[in-house]
């Protein structure tokens, strides 16, 4: 039947193509299409009306034409007359890859089976057209030939009659029906899929492309959905088994959100220097590394990027290692996160031609336990040889990892990941502590009343965080180390569940118990949920006053810091008790993980505060012992160096390694290179004296070293012991004389390398700088 005449025939067309466009739309919320155009521009405009890309990347061309006047069907002349056959073979001809589409109310079911048996052929044109064609039926047979000369072919010549098969296999008459029984089909499957009144939310999808400007650029299922979400508080809803790539990922990007969201200072975003680079690495189609000591906000310039690449409509998977570890392939572990692929598959398919970014944060989190192996690591390294796979076929997709500075320099797996990717373009973005400036800006006028030493804690983001949390009670938090300031928050935290939540002390150590126990044991960061689930109450006040997070199944701290103090504080209580020690309690090598590492830095930290005389015993045995594995006692080393007053007993027992083959050079370089109270101690040992005024050339050139590396901090003492060499220039070394490089007197005043070197190794200096 015909569309009335005038007006209302045009009013009818359209409704019936905005009910095709809404179906459309349906389906690309159900995933079943990756991405929907209505209205085209260019080549791709004549006789189209919707563009449609199917999952494989597929593009059908869709023309809507509800009704050919009176005609209870459609005929090949009919076809032919309103130009229909004409836009088949303008766009088949543009790309193989490309499909037609005829929407239609009423049937041209000949044609249509025609156009069914040419994709159900055994791909031979011929066959196709003696047993498929002419040994079927006459009508058959006419329609065929109808068509042929439609589209200004012959069949009778093999290039034509292959050319007729093929236009005959990427065509399709889509009938849909402009009825009650449609319109009921669609509030069906509306409501199937969306939440809400199923008329509104189709009245909704009527209008989107008009309404939101989206016509002539493509539509994608995840701007979509935070459209019907954001605007009109239309969600989908959760299908059992539903295997959807969106809702998962919508879901892993909620997660990491709320894992971090809790942890930011003043509850804001504050910008970072770090993730303009990330972004800029990114366009430039580079993978990227973000590293950073713990507590320098990693996971916060993660959280900016995010929340960057959301408003830019940029589509991108976030996860977290430390929750969800990475188990035998890549495949498996995007099923385990709920995906039905690899992450990086997923991400590519969702995101079809547009740019997308794949997160992997905290890297470092899964090579901290043995019994996390190297399979995580290799699932991590198949899913980046995938990101790169993908890009090289033309997929702009990128990878961010983000992980601890120490593990990405002294990991020997993650160092490899990195290294085997040199060629292809790897970033490596370090996250900084807070300048001055941001620190101001986050603080105000009360910075002024910070010292040096407690402006320098407080650069490190987490640290700040801490001091921010605090500061609500009113007056100024009294730390002088980190160490410290995390006591503090500890304390804040017993009394405020004592007060607000009737939670004491001791039911708070009954709580937190097998928490840490099975974290401790396990040599992990999270425990199940079922390990507390008998107290709610508790555990949701826990939740409320920032100290835990409830994952999925999972319950973590809020930061891995809270876990590492409150491992410190029961080890130092048996320290104190004579019931424990540090070696008995590192165990054997082979759990003495990254893991232990932050809590043995604690112990230590809290050990050099509350009891020197036990933290130099407790050092020496360690570096001593043939138990305990090196990246442990390097940390042992860091810690000293970082000592502000150095002791007699601990000087000489360094000065004793310094002479050492074996520490020698571990000695130097972390304790004393740049550490200007060990630099100062050997100056005032007369160490320093001795090595200048020797022959060796090595002590001579590590007495310079270890100075130019201090003269900022104590101009005065570098100057005194570098006065007297005035006028030996002709008696220095010929190493030094001779060498045309001379980094190890940089930093020094120009008046003092003039002093020390000859005349002609003086201006080659100056030219040369």
């Amino acid at each position: 039947m015909a569309f009335e005449p005038g007006g209302m025939s045009e009013k009818l067309g359209n409704r019936y193509e905005g009910r095709w466009v809404a179906k459309q739309l349906l389906r690309l919320l159900n995933e079943n299409i990756q991405s929907v155009t209505v209205e085209l521009i260019g080549p791709d405009e004549q006789g189209v009306d919707l563009l449609v890309v199917g999952k494989d990347g597929v593009r059908q061309l869709q023309q809507c034409k509800a009704r050919c006047g009176s005609r209870e069907s459609w005929t090949i002349s009919a076809l032919r007359d309103k130009g229909i056959l004409g836009h088949l073979r303008h766009h088949l001809d543009r790309d193989q890859n490309h499909k037609f589409s005829l929407v239609t109310a009423i049937p041209a079911q000949t044609f249509a089976d025609i156009c069914e048996s040419a994709r159900n052929s055994n791909d031979n044109p011929r066959d196709f057209f003696q047993y498929q064609i002419q040994d079927v039926s006459e009508q058959r047979r006419k329609i065929f030939q109808d068509f042929c000369e439609a589209v200004e072919l012959d069949p009778q010549i093999e290039e034509d009659l292959g050319k007729a098969f093929n236009y005959l296999k990427r065509t399709y008459i889509e009938l849909f029906p402009d009825d009650r029984n449609t319109w009921s089909d669609l509030l069906t499957y509306s409501s199937f899929l969306l939440t809400g009144e199923p008329e509104t939310a189709l009245s909704t999808l009527l209008t989107y492309a008009e309404n939101e400007d989206r016509y002539r650029q493509p539509i994608y299922v995840d701007e979509l959905r935070r459209f019907l979400a954001e605007n009109h508080k239309i969600h989908p809803k959760k299908l059992e088994h539903d295997d959807r790539i969106t809702p998962a990922i919508e879901e892993l990007q909620r997660q990491f959100s709320d894992s971090i969201r809790p942890g930011l200072i003043n509850s804001a975003i504050i910008p970072r220097e770090e993730t303009p680079r990330i972004i800029e690495s990114i366009d430039k189609g580079h993978d990227v590394v973000v590293h950073g000591a713990a507590g320098n906000g990693k996971s916060g310039v993660m959280y900016e990027l995010t929340n960057y690449l959301q408003q830019q409509n940029i589509p991108y998977l976030p996860i977290r290692l430390d929750r969800r570890i990475p188990s035998n392939t890549a495949r498996e572990f995007g099923v385990n996160l709920g995906l039905p692929e690899s992450p990086a598959y997923c991400l590519a398919g969702l995101a079809a031609d547009r740019k997308c970014v794949l997160i992997l944060d905290q890297l470092d989190s899964i090579r901290w336990t043995a019994a996390h192996s190297f399979g995580a690591m290799d699932v991590c390294k198949e899913i980046l040889r995938q990101v790169r796979s993908l890009r090289g076929a033309g997929k702009n997709i990128a990878i961010v990892f983000a992980c601890r500075t120490f593990d990405l320099e002294n990991d020997p797996e993650i160092k490899r990941l990195f290294a085997e990717g040199k060629e292809q373009g790897i970033s490596k973005i370090p996250v900084k502590e807070f300048s001055d400036e941001q620190l101001k800006a986050i603080i105000g006028q009360e910075i002024t009343s910070l010292t040096k030493a407690q402006k320098r804690i407080l650069s490190c983001p987490q640290n700040l965080a801490i001091w921010m949390e605090l500061k609500k009670e009113g007056a100024m938090p009294v730390f002088r180390s980190a160490t410290e300031l995390m006591r503090r928050f500890w304390d804040n935290r017993r009394r405020l569940l004592e007060e607000q939540a009737g939670i004491s002390a001791d039911q708070m150590d009954a709580f937190l118990a097998p928490l840490l126990g099975y974290m401790e044991s396990k040599g992990e960061i999270s425990a199940p949920a079922t390990l507390v689930a008998n107290k709610p109450t508790m555990q949701d006040a826990f939740v409320s006053f920032g100290i835990l997070q409830q994952g999925v199944n999972r319950i973590s701290f809020c930061h891995q810091r809270y876990l590492d103090h409150l491992i410190a504080e029961r080890l130092l209580q048996k320290i104190y008790q004579g019931t424990g020690s540090v070696i008995e309690w590192l165990g054997p090598k082979e759990n003495q993980s990254l893991f232990r590492r932050e809590q043995l830095r604690q112990v230590l930290a809290m050990l050099s505060e509350e009891s020197p005389a036990d933290f130099f015993n407790t050092a020496r045995e360690l570096l001593e012992s043939t138990a305990v594995r090196f990246h442990l006692k390097h940390l042992v080393l860091e810690l000293i160096g970082q000592i502000d007053e150095i002791a007699d007993d601990i000087g000489a027992y360094f000065l004793k390694l310094l002479d050492e083959p074996h520490w020698r050079d571990h000695v130097q370089e972390t304790v004393f290179l740049g550490h200007h109270p060990w630099v100062s101690y050997l100056l005032n040992a007369g160490i320093i004296s001795k090595w200048i005024e020797s022959e060796d050339e090595q002590k001579i050139n590590r007495a310079l070293w270890l100075l130019r590396t201090v003269a900022a901090h104590i101009p005065d003492p570098v100057t005194e012991i570098l006065a007297p060499l005035v006028g030996k220039g002709d008696d220095w070394p010929v190493t030094c004389r001779e060498t045309s490089d001379h980094s190890i007197l940089e930093g020094f005043p120009t008046v003092h390398v003039f002093s020390i070197l000859p005349t002609e190794m003086f201006w080659r200096h100056v030219v040369q700088a």
